[in-house]
C-alpha cells in the first residue's frame, strides 16, 4: 500500500537553449544586491562563468566568486563560502557546475544563517534547520545526480581526522530555480557522460527496488527513465552534440530524483550506501563505483525477492522472461546492464580501478556507522535489501 504523503516541488526550472542569460533577471527578482557564484574553477567552465557574471552584473548585482569545488565536495570549502557570505553580506548563491558544486552551494546557503557555533554546523545543520536559508540557484553542466531537484546534499568533511561523507537534507535545501541548457553538455568528456548516466540509472533503481509491489505508475516511470537513459547515453556517446539526447538525459536525472516514488513508498539506497565508503577511502568517481557495485549487488541480492528482480530484468533491461528459470531471466538482465556499462567505456570490476580487498572490512564498518539503519540489535545498510556487515563485505568481493 502506498504511504500518505505531501509532495511539493519548490524549484522553478528554466530549460532550453541560451537560457543562461536569464540568471541575472531571475536573481534580481529576489530583491538582493550581492550574489556568490560557486564553481569548480576548471578551464572548461571559465567561458560559462564569464556569461553568468555578465548577466548578473547587467542586472545591477555585485558578484563574488568562490571556485575550487572538487568531486565529493569538501566541507572546508563550504565553511570558506559560509564565512565569505557572512563577511560580505551576500544574499544569494548561484552554483555553476555538476552535482558536487550544487551540493556544496546548498550547504553554504543553509549554513550561512545557522545561529549556533560554526563547529556545530556539520552535526546540526541537517537536523536543526529552524532558520531561513539563503536563496540559491543552479546552472547545471552535467546530467547525473539530479541535485537540481533534490532536497539533499552530499558533502565530505575533510576537517575530521578521517574524512566522512554524509547527506544533509531538508526542504530549504532545494534550489529556488535551476537553469538547464542541454548545449552545455556538448563538450563533456565521455567518462563524465557515462558516469552521470550510471548515476541516473542507480537513482532509479534505488527506488525501483523499494518496498511497494503495487506502485505500478511509479515503477513504470522509473523503468522508462532507465531505458531512456541507456538509449540516449549511447546516442550522446556517438554524437556528443545531439541536442535531444542531452535534453532527455537532463530530464531523466530530474525525474529520478523528484518523482512521486520518493515519498510514496520506502526506497532502498543500499548500493549508494555501500559505495560512499569506497569514495571516502579511495576518492574515486561516484558513478563509476556505482556501476561496479550495482552489478555485484544484483548478483548477490536477487534471491531475496525473485519476482521483483525478474520484473526489473524484463521491464528495465529488456530481458526475455523464462517462466521456467527466473534466474536465467535475472542474469540476462544483469548481463545487459554490464554490456551497457562496458559500451560506455566504464569498468565493471573494482580491480580495474585499483581497489583490492585490503580495506573491505574498514569500508563496511564505515558504511554502517554513517548510513546504517536500525534493525533489531544491530544496523544494516539498505532500507529494503537490509545488508549486514557480512553481506556488504561479500558484495565487495563479488565486485572485485
Amino acid at each position: 500500500m502506498l504511504n500518505n504523503f505531501v509532495w511539493k516541488v519548490k524549484t522553478k526550472l528554466i530549460f532550453g537553449k541560451d537560457t543562461v542569460k536569464n540568471v541575472g533577471p531571475e536573481v534580481a527578482s529576489y530583491g538582493v544586491k550581492k550574489v556568490l557564484v560557486h564553481y569548480d574553477g576548471s578551464d572548461f567552465i571559465k567561458p560559462l562563468i564569464a556569461k553568468v557574471k555578465e548577466s548578473l552584473e547587467a542586472s545591477g548585482l555585485t558578484v563574488y566568486e568562490l571556485p575550487g569545488v572538487e568531486p565529493n565536495p569538501k566541507f572546508s570549502l563550504v565553511m570558506k563560502g559560509i564565512r565569505l557570505c557572512r563577511e560580505e553580506g551576500i544574499e544569494f548563491v548561484v552554483a555553476v557546475g555538476g552535482g558536487s558544486t550544487m551540493d556544496s552551494a546548498k550547504v553554504i546557503s543553509v549554513g550561512t544563517n545557522y545561529p549556533g557555533k560554526d563547529e556545530d554546523i556539520w552535526d546540526k545543520v541537517d537536523v536543526d534547520v529552524k532558520h531561513k536559508a539563503l536563496p540559491h540557484a543552479a546552472i547545471t553542466t552535467l546530467a547525473a545526480t539530479g541535485s537540481e531537484f533534490s532536497g539533499t546534499a552530499m558533502v565530505q568533511n575533510d576537517l575530521l581526522e578521517y574524512p566522512v561523507k554524509k547527506g544533509i537534507g531538508g526542504p530549504d535545501i532545494c534550489f529556488d530555480f535551476v537553469i538547464a541548457d542541454p548545449e552545455l553538455l556538448y563538450t563533456l568528456p565521455l567518462k563524465q557522460t557515462a558516469a552521470g548516466s550510471m548515476d541516473i540509472i542507480s537513482h532509479s533503481m534505488e527506488s525501483y527496488f523499494g518496498d511497494s509491489d503495487n506502485a505500478y505508475l511509479q515503477k513504470g516511470v522509473l523503468a522508462t527513465v532507465i531505458r531512456t537513459t541507456m538509449k540516449e547515453a549511447r546516442v550522446a556517446r556517438d554524437d556528443p552534440r545531439n541536442y535531444d539526447a542531452r535534453a532527455n538525459l537532463f530530464l531523466c536525472s530530474y525525474v529520478a530524483m523528484m518523482g512521486l516514488h520518493m515519498p510514496a513508498f520506502k526506497t532502498d539506497w543500499a548500493v549508494h550506501n555501500i559505495e560512499k565508503p569506497l569514495t571516502n577511502i579511495y576518492h574515486g568517481t561516484h558513478g563509476v563505483n556505482l556501476g561496479i557495485l550495482t552489478l555485484a549487488w544484483l548478483k548477490y541480492a536477487w534471491e531475496r525477492n525473485v519476482p521483483l528482480y525478474e520484473q526489473w530484468a524484463v521491464e528495465c533491461m529488456g530481458a526475455t522472461r523464462d517462466i521456467y528459470d527466473p534466474k536465467k531471466t535475472v542474469f540476462e538482465g544483469i548481463e545487459k546492464l554490464e554490456n551497457w556499462i562496458k559500451s560506455m567505456g566504464l569498468p565493471t570490476r573494482l580491480s580495474e580501478i585499483g581497489i583490492d580487498d585490503s580495506r573491505f572490512e574498514e569500508a563496511a564498518d564505515l558504511g554502517l556507522a554513517v548510513a546504517g539503519v536500525p534493525n533489531g540489535d544491530h544496523k544494516v545498510i539498505g532500507r529494503c535489501t537490509k545488508l549486514t556487515r557480512e553481506d556488504v563485505i561479500k558484495v565487495y568481493y563479488l565486485a572485485l
